[in-house]
C-alpha cells in the first residue's frame, strides 16, 4: 500500500479513534515484516 492509500484512509474517516492506532501500528510491522502481519491485513496492505 502506497503512502498515499495511507494517507487517503486516513482522510476518508475509515480509520479513526482508537482503532486509528491499532491499524497504523500493524501497518508498520508490515513495513518491516510483511509475513509478520495477520494474512488479512497483509492482503490489504499488499493492495
Amino acid at each position: 500500500m502506497s503512502k498515499g492509500s495511507m494517507e487517503s484512509m486516513w482522510q476518508s474517516g475509515h480509520i479513526s479513534g482508537s482503532n486509528a492506532a491499532y491499524v497504523e501500528a500493524l501497518f508498520e510491522d508490515y513495513l518491516v515484516n510483511p509475513e509478520g502481519c495477520p494474512g488479512a491485513w497483509r492482503a490489504y496492505f499488499d493492495q
